[in-house]
């Protein structure tokens, strides 16, 4: 749909780099960004980096679009497809094109480039899969080795994984018990990585808490992130919400996200409305997500259609797991793919959120509209609450558009976010 990208900038070049680096054997720590990235990261375009060391650097951008691609097959028309096959049998055809061709639609702006989101969250849906489907002990280990591996990648994935460990926990205990070795082995791989590289034991990047600390002072006035890749502007582009900063200027500095989940709840009932505009903005993408041409694109016709992905589909997930409460293994699956996507949004929301992050929220919708209900089952007893689930999600998708607007009316002078001062300035809406 795109072509392959011009180049590699920013986050995806530092990846690309430290798998050239690994390839090659250069600084992967220095290339990769390694102090503040998962230790596994660079393992991920190891096979791309090996097309282009034989071919030449003409390759690079082909062979990430081929390996994106490839991943895309196993994601939607494989994984998603089974997930949903799961909590609501039959439709097996019908779900392979209609996760194929929408979830093709959504994630087509990353498949240029080779950033680790899409990665991340397949590796997680793939293991919380191997966790709820399988019966014997390699299965399961094998699923937990694939969330520490998602977490590694993406440690804003932390949250979801362990709310979604706990839901099944709760109703598969042994499972989780041989699921443990595979998880400790995938996180040993870091631990191991700061102890003979920085000289530290940790099971984190050794850089965690100082991100942590930046972001965690970002978080309680920035409303959005964006990376524009255009070379008339600086690249960062913030989005914040002037009134609410107000709100902060005599508040302390929050260190961690403990502090600023502390700072929402002070400011209650304001910070509602100011973490919906967090939640509503990062679901606005466009054809250029995860990257921008330009801020301020407004609501088009991605922006619609993944608004409608995510919301349609978390309200149809909840509906499924309603009506079929009683059947186990859909309250199961349901559970725990719910307990991710809250996971993720508790994360989105208190963190400096960029679209990318709204990823685990979109694809989760689409499961939910796999099992969602065909119009002809609509005669059975299950119709008026169908007509009603489906009317709260017109509803909500439609606040969801409104809020998301009001979140990027102010968008902050190209370059870092300064404080909360400064956001306070922006007394009026940009006019975009």
């Amino acid at each position: 749909m795109h072509g392959p990208a011009d180049a590699f900038v920013y986050d995806a070049a530092q990846y690309w780099e430290g798998a050239l680096a690994l390839l090659n054997g250069g600084d992967v720590t220095g290339a990769g960004v390694l102090e503040m990235r998962g230790a596994l990261s660079p393992l991920v375009y190891l096979l791309p980096a090996l097309v282009t060391t034989a071919l030449g650097p003409w390759a690079a951008a082909w062979s990430v679009l081929a390996w994106n691609a490839l991943l895309a097959v196993v994601l939607l028309v494989v994984l998603i497809p089974r997930i949903a096959e799961q909590i609501t049998p039959g439709r097996r055809t019908a779900r392979v094109w209609v996760s194929a061709l929408l979830g093709g639609i959504v994630l087509s702006g990353f498949a240029r480039f080779p950033l680790l989101d899409v990665w991340s969250v397949t590796i997680a849906l793939a293991g919380l899969y191997a966790l709820l489907v399988g019966r014997r002990w390699f299965t399961l280990a094998a699923g937990g080795l694939a969330l520490a591996v998602a977490v590694n990648l993406r440690p804003s994935y932390l949250v979801p994984v362990m709310i979604a460990a706990i839901v099944l926990l709760i109703a598969r205990p042994r499972h989780v018990v041989w699921a443990a070795p595979g998880a400790a082995f995938g996180a040993s791989a870091q631990a191991l990585f700061n102890i003979t590289v920085f000289g530290q034991l940790s099971f984190s990047p050794v850089a965690t808490p100082l991100l942590l600390r930046v972001q965690a002072a970002q978080a309680t006035y920035g409303v959005r992130y964006d990376t524009v890749v255009s070379g008339e502007q600086h690249p960062q582009q913030w989005y914040c919400d002037p009134a609410y900063a107000g709100l902060l200027l005599d508040d302390h500095v929050p260190t961690g996200p403990l502090d600023v989940v502390m700072s929402a709840v002070s400011h209650l009932p304001q910070s509602l409305w100011f973490l919906s505009e967090k939640a509503s903005s990062s679901l606005f993408w466009t054809f250029g997500t995860p990257y921008e041409p330009a801020p301020g694109a407004g609501l088009g016709a991605m922006t619609i259609a993944v608004v409608a992905v995510a919301t349609f589909g978390v309200v149809a997930l909840i509906w499924r797991l309603i009506i079929n409460w009683s059947i186990r293994a859909t309250r199961l699956h349901a559970l725990a793919l719910l307990g991710f996507w809250f996971g993720a949004l508790g994360t989105l929301v208190f963190a400096t959120p960029e679209t990318r992050f709204a990823l685990p929220l979109v694809l989760v919708g689409l499961i939910g509209l796999l099992v969602a209900p065909p119009a002809a089952a609509w005669g059975d007893g299950s119709r008026r609450s169908a007509i009603v689930a489906l009317a709260a999600a017109v509803a909500l998708s439609g606040c969801l558009l409104l809020i998301g607007e009001s979140g990027l009316d102010h968008p902050v002078p190209p370059g870092p976010l300064a404080d909360a001062d400064s956001c306070a300035e922006l007394t009026a809406p940009s006019g975009r």
